[in-house]
């Protein structure tokens, strides 16, 4: 909302200028705003000025690691909207009437320039996913600069475009498949599948456990808890990339 505010109402010069304001900002708050019994300055998990607002404002409704504060609460959204101009930067350079050989060199040096911005800012303020600090922000939209101008290189330049077939697929029902794969995980926390030690079991856990047996028989010593765990993820994957295939092939693309 307040990125789209943004674009809509400032050129490329006011959204350069919007993006430092907002990640000086939050900086600023982070490192100023004295946190009652705590005192300013603090990003550790408990007493940063984050977790306060959270806290003060979204009580009972913040993520369940800690109950306290959220990487989608009030404070960290500010740095948030910022990953968002870094985004309408990069179409900004898109559009422009450049070559594309242009377009990527520029990319490429954007991306490393942030990458190196985030490293040297990381000194000062930690590059922190849960708090998403402004160095997050800033080293992360390099990361995602750097792969964005490696595909766009590939796929839109060169016309290796066979390759990201599967993505494609994904990225046509990618809200689809990001709300079906919650939804189904929620109603696989709900649904009873027996007892074991006397204690119920949801069908989540159930599937994990017979996965991780049949895995054990199988592979033997690479069954770590780890490599069972990626297992049930990429299975997870497939099972979603069925879905977004099945709804490819009918043609079915789902727009919000």
């Amino acid at each position: 909302l307040f990125a789209s505010l943004i674009f809509i109402n400032t050129g490329i010069r006011g959204q350069a200028i919007s993006n430092v304001c907002l990640l000086t900002g939050y900086w600023l708050l982070m490192a100023l705003m004295p946190v009652p019994g705590w005192g300013h300055g603090i990003l550790d998990e408990h007493g940063n000025f984050s977790e306060f607002v959270d806290t003060l404002l979204l009580n009972g409704h913040t993520w369940k690691g800690t109950r306290t504060y959220d990487p989608e609460g009030i404070i960290s959204t500010i740095p948030a909207i910022a990953t968002v101009l870094f985004g309408i930067m990069c179409g900004h350079l898109l559009r422009s009437r450049q070559g594309a050989a242009e377009k990527t060199a520029w990319l490429f040096v954007a991306a490393n320039f942030l990458l190196l911005a985030g490293q040297i800012m990381n000194y000062w303020l930690p590059i922190n996913k849960k708090l998403w600090t402004s160095t997050y922000a800033v080293f992360m939209a390099g990361m995602a600069m750097n792969i964005f101008a490696i595909c766009y290189w590939l796929v839109d330049v060169k016309g290796f475009k066979t390759w990201a077939k599967p993505f494609a697929i994904y990225g046509m029902n990618a809200i689809t498949v990001f709300v079906l794969t919650g939804l189904l995980g929620r109603i696989l926390n709900l649904v009873p599948a027996g007892a074991a030690n006397g204690r119920p079991l949801v069908l989540t856990t159930w599937l994990a456990r017979h996965l991780k047996a049949a895995f054990e028989c199988l592979a033997g010593p690479l069954a770590t808890p780890k490599n069972s765990s990626l297992l049930y993820a990429l299975m997870y994957v497939a099972l979603m990339y069925g879905v977004a295939w099945t709804m490819y092939r009918r043609k079915w693309f789902v727009r919000f």
